[in-house]
C-alpha cells in the first residue's frame, strides 16, 4: 500500500510539473514567423515606411481588443464609444513606437530562438512561448516569453510579452491606471500622454526593456589602409 501510494504521488507530481506540460507547435511557429517579420524590417525598410509596415504587422497579430481593455483596468468600462474608437486607433502606433521601436534601433545583429512552449488554461486556447533573443553588444541574452490567446476564429494572437521577468501589458496597465486615478479618469489626458510618447517624448521603460547600448566608437583608420 505504501509503495502504491508513493508511486501515485510521484506520477501526480510528474504530471503537474512544467517538464510534463504539453507543448504547442502552432504557437511556436506563430512566434517564429512574427519575430522573423519584425527583424526583417531592420534590413528591408527604413524611416516612415518601416513604421507603417510595423503598425500593419501589429494590428494583424496582436489581440488589440483584449489588450486595449486590459491595460485600462477598471476604467475600461467608463470609456464612451467615440473615445474608445480614438483610443484603439492610437494603440497600435503607441505599441510600435514606444516598445518595438527599441528593438529596431539596436545596433548590430539581433536573433531570436524559440526554446519551448506550454499550453495555458483549461480550454487550451492560450499558450506561453519561451524564447531567447541574442543582441550584439549585450552581455547577456534577453529572455522573452510570449503570451498568446486564440481569437474567435481559432487563430493565435499576441496578448502580452515578458521581458526578463516583467510582463509589458501588466506594467503598462499599472502606468495607465495610475495616471487615470490621478486625473479622475481623464481619457483625453491619457491619450495626450500617449501621443507625446509617440512623438518622441521620454517614456518610462518597463523594467525588462533596456535602451539600446551606445554603439562602439569606430576605430581610427590606418594611414594608408583601404576602407572596407
Amino acid at each position: 500500500m505504501t509503495r502504491l501510494l508513493a508511486a501515485s504521488l510521484a506520477l501526480a507530481l510528474l504530471a503537474g510539473s512544467p517538464a510534463a506540460a504539453e507543448s504547442d507547435q502552432e504557437a511556436e511557429s506563430f512566434i517564429r514567423s512574427l519575430a522573423e517579420k519584425i527583424l526583417r524590417l531592420r534590413e528591408d525598410k527604413a524611416g516612415e515606411a518601416r513604421e507603417k509596415v510595423l503598425m500593419e504587422l501589429l494590428v494583424k497579430n496582436i489581440s488589440l481588443s483584449r489588450v486595449s481593455r486590459f491595460i485600462l483596468g477598471p476604467y475600461a468600462r467608463d470609456m464612451d464609444k467615440e473615445t474608445r474608437k480614438a483610443y484603439k486607433e492610437l494603440l497600435p502606433e503607441f505599441v510600435s513606437k514606444v516598445y518595438v521601436r527599441r528593438l529596431l534601433t539596436y545596433e548590430g545583429e539581433v536573433s531570436l530562438e524559440v526554446t519551448k512552449s506550454v499550453r495555458k488554461g483549461r480550454r487550451g486556447r492560450e499558450a506561453i512561448v519561451y524564447s531567447m533573443a541574442t543582441v550584439e553588444n549585450f552581455d547577456e541574452p534577453i529572455q522573452i516569453q510570449w503570451w498568446l490567446l486564440r481569437d474567435r476564429e481559432g487563430s493565435y494572437k499576441l496578448f502580452d510579452i515578458n521581458l526578463n521577468g516583467f510582463w509589458a501589458a501588466q506594467w503598462q496597465r499599472a502606468e495607465f491606471v495610475s495616471q487615470l486615478r490621478k486625473s479622475n479618469g481623464d481619457f483625453a489626458q491619457l491619450m495626450a500622454t500617449m501621443r507625446a510618447q509617440i512623438g518622441g517624448a521620454a517614456a518610462p521603460s518597463p523594467p525588462g526593456v533596456s535602451a539600446p547600448p551606445p554603439a562602439a566608437p569606430a576605430a581610427p583608420a590606418a594611414p594608408s589602409a583601404a576602407q572596407p
